[in-house]
Parts: structure tokens; C-alpha cells; sequence
């Protein structure tokens, strides 16, 4: 759930966000179970003019937070640009096959999945919401990226090199909090890389 306190950038803090885009009663849910009744609501997108950092506010009730199973896996779309992904990584990073990989936000593990299938071995996500889809090779912490989460990974002794997390930072509330335990975590000269929604085509 997404709250800018006092209509003011929660990234640069300087910044007073103004409303850009307006969908009004949007079917915003993908629950698993075609009988239950699809969350709705208005999709709203922000931007700050001084850092054009683009944020949503959706109100997504408490109570279907934890309902929501959204199954990457199942869109050959997302599987290819998947691939892609790894391989702008791998290029980038010079990211070996032991080297710890994090991913924040991991949804039924389709992004894991193809990293392990792709020769990668030291993985590990945090995912609040319940998927049916596991595999035991990679260890998935079942919360919310938290400084309780950060304890759980550093007791295990996880060395991160790289972390990602996409469609995850436009809705973060504290921002800069996330981007400090994401900075505590990496191992020095480490990566993090996120993906935010494509506003291109709206310019």
C-alpha cells in the first residue's frame, strides 16, 4: 500500500507530485479462483517535476494483499523478456554462475527459475504472497522486504551480488528506507537493478 505523505516525493523529498494519469474502476486483481469477485479500483499514476519519479497510489485492501496470485510463469511474453533480462545482466555485471542473486518481490519465481535454468545456483527471493508454483532449489523468505528480512538473509549467511527487483519500487511507501537495506545487503561492488512501469508511449 502506497501513502506519499503531505503530497511530496517520497525519492527526492522535494518535489510535490501531481496526478498524470487516471484509469478510473480498473480490474487490478488476478485472483486465482475465477468465482471470487476481481479487486476494482482507479489506477493512478503521480509524477514528481523535480526528479520525474512516477509512483501509483492504489489502496489495495489488507485483506486481499495476501490473495493476490499473479503467475508470471504462465505468459510466454514475460518468459522471453526474461531471458532477455538475464542476459543484459550477465553482460553487464560479468555475473559468474556461483555469484548470490536476489530477487525482491519474486511472484511465483518466474525470473528465479529462469536463472537456475540457465546455469545459475545461488538464488534466493522474498514474496509475501503464497504461490502454488515451488522448487526446492531456490529458498523463497515468505514476507515483505523489511529490516526483519534483511536479519533472516544475513543469518543465513546469503552474500548477494546481485539484486533486482521489478514493478516493485513504484510501490514502495519509504523508498529511501528500501533503498538503504538494499545497499546494506549488497557485497561491495555489487548490483541492483529494478524495473518500473513504461511510461514512454504516454509522452
Amino acid at each position: 500500500v502506497t501513502k506519499i505523505a503531505k503530497n511530496i516525493c517520497n525519492l527526492c523529498s522535494k518535489g510535490e507530485m501531481i496526478e498524470v494519469l487516471r484509469l478510473n474502476n480498473l480490474s487490478l486483481g488476478f485472483l486465482s479462483n475465477i468465482n471470487e469477485q476481481v479487486w476494482n479500483d482507479d489506477y493512478i499514476l503521480y509524477k514528481c517535476p523535480e526528479c520525474c519519479y512516477i509512483q501509483t497510489r492504489i489502496n489495495l485492501p489488507e485483506e486481499l494483499l495476501l490473495k493476490e496470485n499473479y503467475y508470471a510463469s504462465k505468459y510466454q511474453a514475460i518468459h522471453e523478456h526474461d531471458l532477455l533480462f538475464i542476459k543484459d545482466v550477465v553482460e553487464k555485471t560479468n555475473l559468474s554462475h556461483d555469484d548470490g542473486i536476489l530477487e525482491i518481490g519474486s511472484g511465483d519465481g518466474s525470473l528465479l527459475n529462469t536463472f537456475l535454468n540457465n546455469g545459475f545456483k545461488n538464488l534466493m527471493g522474498v514474496e509475501p504472497i503464497t504461490h502454488k508454483v515451488k522448487n526446492s532449489a531456490i529458498e523463497i523468505i515468505p514476507d515483505f522486504f523489511s529490516s526483519k528480512t534483511l536479519d533472516v538473509i544475513n543469518k543465513k549467511g546469503f552474500n548477494a551480488r546481485l539484486i533486482y527487483a521489478n514493478y516493485v519500487v513504484d510501490v514502495i511507501e519509504d523508498t529511501n528506507n528500501f533503498f538503504k537495506l538494499i545497499h546494506s545487503l549488497l557485497q561491495p561492488g555489487g548490483f541492483f537493478y529494478f524495473e518500473v512501469i513504461y511510461l514512454q508511449a504516454l509522452t
